[in-house]
């Protein structure tokens, strides 16, 4: 896929860090960014919630590897009322492993999670979080990039199979990861026309298997 689409497509992966680290530089490098997923900016915290004894220390060294090649890559970290203390820890290590950006985004209780809201910020809460991550932003604008939350309980603004693709390792491509089934399939990368469902209108397509709508 790199070799034939890399000079023509922004292409950017979102990873868990963890089985990175045999890929080869020259691989790497044709990629435009990384997007790595933590889960706390303590080791401890972060593998058992990974069910992983090494994965802190995969991503630490993964980081260590992209920043020494001035690839870009960046975190993304989740904010539950479980997580809410670590937000800065997370932007301070962000930048010291050498990051040029990091995500900050919420659950919400819809879809896989509908019965299960312990993860979601509260409404009467949701506003004091996006004041910690403005004022963060603000904070750490001279070291980092920091891409903050707009909204609470509502559907995400999507640019799925519009302005973004999900492939697969079999190259089957989607609207976006959360849309991986036969029906959502909008074409693969080993056919000449590679897109065979142009203009996909997705909150049709694929709105009812979407945990975010």
């Amino acid at each position: 896929m790199l070799e034939k689409y890399s000079e023509h497509y922004h292409i950017s992966i979102s990873t868990s860090g963890v089985a990175n680290s045999k890929i080869e530089i020259s691989t790497l490098k044709k990629i435009d960014a990384f997007q790595i997923s933590l889960y706390a900016s303590n080791m401890e915290k972060h593998n058992e919630f990974c069910a992983n004894n090494n994965s802190f220390e995969k991503i630490r060294s993964f980081s260590e590897q992209l920043k020494n090649n001035n690839i870009k890559f960046g975190y993304s970290f989740i904010v539950t009322p479980g997580t809410y203390d670590d937000i800065e820890n997370i932007v301070k290590l962000a930048i010291l492993w050498g990051a040029t950006f990091v995500k900050f985004g919420t659950m919400v209780a819809k879809g896989k999670l509908e019965n299960n809201n312990k993860y979601e910020i509260p409404l009467e809460k949701f506003e004091n979080v996006k004041e910690k991550l403005d004022s963060l932003k603000e904070k750490y604008k001279e070291y980092i990039y920091i891409e903050t939350i707009n909204k609470h309980d509502s559907q995400i603004e999507c640019g799925a199979g519009k302005f973004i693709w999900y492939i697969n390792e079999y190259g089957n491509i989607y609207p976006c990861a959360m849309t991986e089934s036969k029906e959502c399939m909008i074409g693969d990368i080993t056919s000449d026309n590679i897109i065979k469902h142009e203009n996909v209108d997705v909150y049709t397509m694929c709105g009812t298997k979407c945990i975010l709508m």
